[in-house]
């Protein structure tokens, strides 16, 4: 069970590593582009994207077991919150 374990943590920070890189990739773009914000890091923002992402996941997963809550709109709520760091 253990090696299950650590195969997939190694699987999950392979994907992180490579979606973080990414995303900061593309935050140089729009920075060179002159559309990231002012103080904000193409690494840092990659950064708080994934965690953005994935703590609107984890409520719209709740949300689903909840009959009585509002559905999350993943794709508004992250444009709004994109919205925040690009111009």
């Amino acid at each position: 069970m253990e090696a299950v374990t650590m195969r997939t943590a190694r699987l999950v920070q392979r994907r992180y590593a490579r979606v973080s890189a990414e995303l900061a990739a593309d935050f140089s773009a729009l920075r060179d582009e002159g559309m990231l914000r002012a103080g904000v890091s193409p690494e840092s923002a990659a950064r708080i994207t994934m965690a953005a992402l994935d703590g609107l996941q984890l409520q719209w997963l709740l949300a689903l077991s909840d009959e009585g809550a509002e559905p999350v709109d993943m794709v508004a709520e992250a444009r709004q919150f994109l919205s925040l760091l690009v111009r």
